[in-house]
């Protein structure tokens, strides 16, 4: 939301806040369930009254912006359990697009990897290396795998990749092997 220069100890100079900075543009608010509930307040007052004041200012600023979301948490059965303003919800929920996790969508990991690694680090990916990142879980989702592909291409930068390369930079992928051979047989 910003402040004015001397609104309190330490504030120097003026500072924009993200929301006064993406006037006429878009702000993306990443894990928005993870937001204070104080933080909730301000912003649902945000969004009703398209106006913010800066700390220490006396005047409100229209601001007009596009707001984007996203978490990976239950924010219905958080705004039950009163973890998250169930008004704030209904505003940011104008359009929801709901995207499985990746541990969902295995056949799109090695499409993810080849994009991560490139063609060419991707190509020296040995199959059982591949097949077992296309078994793990990913409880940290895409990053997660985005840098797991980025430490396999730098830390193994010739030859071929094999699974016990990937035993030494992640080997909880590798010990779930085994849960992934299970899979398969059935």
């Amino acid at each position: 939301f910003g402040h004015e220069r001397g609104a309190f100890t330490g504030a120097l100079n003026r500072r924009i806040g993200y929301l006064e900075a993406a006037h006429e543009g878009t702000v993306f608010f990443d894990e928005i369930g993870s937001l204070p509930l104080e933080t909730q307040g301000r912003l649902l007052r945000f969004l009703e009254a398209r106006t913010l004041t800066r700390i220490g200012a006396g005047k409100p600023l229209k601001i007009r912006t596009r707001i984007i979301a996203a978490t990976n948490r239950d924010i219905e059965g958080d705004c039950q359990n009163g973890q998250f303003l169930s008004d704030l919800y209904d505003r940011l929920c104008v359009l929801q697009v709901r995207t499985p996790p990746l541990r969902e969508r295995c056949g799109d990991i090695p499409i993810l990897i080849q994009h991560f690694m490139g063609q060419d680090n991707f190509n020296r990916l040995n199959r059982n290396a591949l097949r077992t990142l296309e078994c793990y879980s990913y409880p940290g989702n895409i990053r997660e795998l985005r840098n797991l592909s980025r430490r396999l291409a730098i830390f193994y930068p010739e030859g071929r990749i094999q699974l016990r390369h990937m035993q030494r930079i992640a080997p909880e992928i590798v010990n779930k092997e085994d849960k992934c051979a299970v899979s398969a047989a059935k």
